[in-house]
């Protein structure tokens, strides 16, 4: 049984047709760019140009303002931490000992003095326990 296969207008490489994303719109149903390509092209072209465009950036601010109205302890949490940031953060994460890219993490918001600093993947873990 054959696979069948596309090949991609950006890397000009042969690949299956599972590496393609779907567009009922084209003829054969598919992306006429593979996924890699498609991803890396959002990145450095698409992404970019978006966030400077002024309707991105008033969806953006209500969005903000819309989250902060729902979730008024967060939004508390998140300033006095911003304004004591010098005094909050450590120099290190304190789950893996990393000293580049930190965060500071609320475990209870009710406390917004209470931050542990963890690097990102860190965080991204305690986040999606």
């Amino acid at each position: 049984m054959s696979v069948a296969v596309s090949r991609c207008t950006t890397c000009l490489v042969e690949k299956p047709v599972t590496e393609f994303g779907p567009w009922s719109a084209r003829p054969r149903g598919i992306v006429y760019r593979c996924r890699e390509c498609y991803n890396a092209y959002s990145r450095e072209v698409r992404w970019p140009k978006r966030k400077t465009q002024e309707t991105y950036k008033a969806k953006h601010r209500k969005a903000q303002r819309r989250y902060a109205a729902k979730r008024p302890e967060v939004q508390r949490a998140h300033s006095l931490a911003r304004n004591r940031k010098a005094e909050l953060k450590q120099s290190e994460c304190s789950e893996c000992g990393a000293t580049e890219n930190l965060h500071m993490h609320h475990p209870d918001y009710s406390k917004p003095l209470e931050v542990v600093t963890l690097c990102v993947p860190c965080h991204e873990r305690v986040h999606h326990r």
